[in-house]
């Protein structure tokens, strides 16, 4: 079998096995332990930094890339240039940590993946080759996870289920929701998805799926993003309402899950302080420039394993506006919005081949994902955030009529 784009395969194959072996990168859950090393972001910088390495000796041995990245994706370009420039100041700020200053490349290193459409230039059928090979790639790492599940029990490592693996699954089935035409097959792979995501005992990850069951079949009506976007905003406000009014604690508990991990109030409260807590004493400068790559805050939150009150810095806020807005100011918001609403304005007339809905689907999920989670920042997710933008601007230009 022949692969057109080995660096595309490898990097997204290697970012799902290491998501299935290690289900998180953040070493220890609290109130759902998980032990993983240091290994796991070892491994994950790795894949990334050996793709780009090969994307760059791709670019020498070509000598081209595409002239389309001129214009219409020359905000990206200013977007990563900006970037850096801050990265390189945060080390001249003393109120910074370099450590975290360090932790926070990997920012910089997803947004470099949106470059790869514009280097390897996929057609569309070569998009559709390389989902269904994902697919099937996700389907036999899920098979060994459950097999494992029920065979040697949810404690063995393999067995359990992490955010970015549900992340994954979760974004295929939309795909696989808004192609098919087979109704039975929507059904089956909605609910293994959905159990798969209830046994990862994240709540994040459980509104994911439920999000791209509904949004695939919802947008499948309409053809204009606002107006369904607002009403799904909407939707979503009063599902969270109605969670917060239902106890889903002792739902878990009689399942055996663990019931910190469903605990709406308490998690929302937790995420308000976490919001908020960056804006304390910001002045009008880091408001509109930002406090940089290596700024983190300081809050008390109760930890469930200790079972008391800590203190604790976060270098992210677990809301990817707020993150960008603290390290990157008012200008690297704009400029990501900007990214942002010229795909989605609907009176463009350079985007509109025929999967381009599909590519504004999977994007408006994954910024859906990254309200709650840390996500452009992570290794695992923030790749197909980039990427997915990268292939947005690399098809802007062509029409429908064209063979992309």
């Amino acid at each position: 079998m022949k692969i057109r784009f080995f660096n595309i395969y490898y990097l997204f194959f290697s970012i799902a096995l290491s998501a299935a072996v290690y289900p998180s990168i953040m070493g220890i859950y609290p109130g759902n332990i998980i032990n993983i090393g240091i290994a796991t972001l070892v491994l994950d910088e790795l894949i990334l930094l050996s793709s780009l390495i090969l994307m760059i000796l791709h670019v020498f041995k070509t000598q081209r890339i595409s002239y389309k990245i001129s214009g219409h994706g020359g905000i990206l370009l200013f977007i990563l240039s900006w970037i850096m420039v801050v990265f390189i100041f945060s080390v001249l700020r003393a109120d910074n940590s370099i450590a975290i200053i360090s932790r926070d490349r990997w920012i910089f290193l997803n947004a470099l993946v949106l470059l790869m459409p514009f280097v390897y230039q996929p057609t569309s059928d070569d998009l559709t080759l390389m989902f269904h090979r994902f697919v099937i790639w996700l389907l036999i790492l899920a098979t060994i996870k459950l097999g494992c599940y029920f065979l040697v029990g949810p404690g063995w490592f393999v067995s359990q289920i992490g955010p970015s693996f549900i992340f994954m699954l979760s974004l295929s089935l939309a795909v696989y929701l808004w192609s098919s035409t087979n109704i039975l097959g929507k059904f089956i792979a909605s609910g293994v998805v959905l159990f798969l995501s209830v046994l990862s005992q994240q709540m994040s990850a459980v509104l994911l799926t439920v999000l791209c069951v509904v949004a695939p079949i919802y947008f499948s009506y309409f053809k204009n993003f606002f107006l369904p976007s607002l009403f799904m905003l909407g939707l979503g406000l009063l599902v969270t309402i109605s969670l917060i009014t239902v106890d889903l604690s002792s739902i878990a508990a009689s399942y055996n899950l663990n019931p910190l991990n469903f605990t709406v109030i308490d998690k929302l409260l937790v995420y308000w302080e976490m919001w908020r807590a960056p804006f304390n004493n910001v002045s009008l400068f880091d408001f509109i420039i930002g406090r940089g790559a290596g700024y983190s805050f300081n809050m008390v939150g109760y930890n469930e394993i200790l079972n008391e009150y800590t203190y604790a810095s976060h270098s992210l806020a677990h809301n990817f506006i707020i993150t960008i807005l603290m390290k990157f100011g008012l200008v690297g918001l704009i400029l990501f919005s900007v990214i942002i609403f010229t795909i989605f304005q609907p009176l463009s007339r350079k985007f509109n081949f025929d999967t381009s809905v599909l590519l504004k689907l999977v994007l408006l999920l994954i910024l859906f994902n990254f309200l709650s989670t840390p996500g452009i920042w992570k290794i695992r997710k923030g790749i197909f955030l980039w990427f997915v933008v990268g292939l947005c601007y690399f098809y802007r230009r062509y029409r429908v009529t064209e063979n992309v």
